[in-house]
């Protein structure tokens, strides 16, 4: 059931991935512009063959998706939206701006130390799984 599950879905959590890269690919190979068709079902095959082959190599997986889970979500969560709040913050109440710096100063604290620890636990356990036995 599982097996029929990564079946069905990969292809559709694929799917964005593949449609964000294909114009930089129909552009660059000839015979992907050529061939749309064949091209495009080509460099879908190569790519899921390239994502099981990363997963078929890397040993433990769990434990690299540990580590881009720890980095990429804070930096999405956490970094990137008071960072686009400095940036398009308007500049019309000076008290306003005060407790909004204040803020999202916190947040970039409390950001940079989940990086911090996280990345540590995560590198920690890369090292022992590999080094320590």
């Amino acid at each position: 059931m599982i097996a029929l599950g990564v079946m069905l879905g990969f292809p559709i959590q694929f799917f964005v991935a593949i449609q964000i890269m294909l114009p930089s690919v129909k552009s660059s190979v000839k015979l992907v512009r050529d061939h749309p068709y064949a091209g495009e079902l080509v460099f879908r095959t190569f790519m899921v063959l390239v994502t099981f082959t990363v997963a078929v190599i890397i040993p433990q997986l769990d434990l690299l998706l540990s580590l881009i889970g720890a980095v990429c979500s804070t930096i999405l969560a956490l970094v990137l939206p008071p960072i686009m709040e400095f940036i398009i913050m308007p500049c019309d109440n000076n008290s306003t701006r005060f407790w909004i710096i204040i803020k999202n100063s916190i947040i970039l604290i409390l950001a940079f130390l989940g990086f911090l620890t996280g990345g540590y636990e995560s590198l920690s356990a890369i090292v022992k799984s590999f080094f320590i036995t």
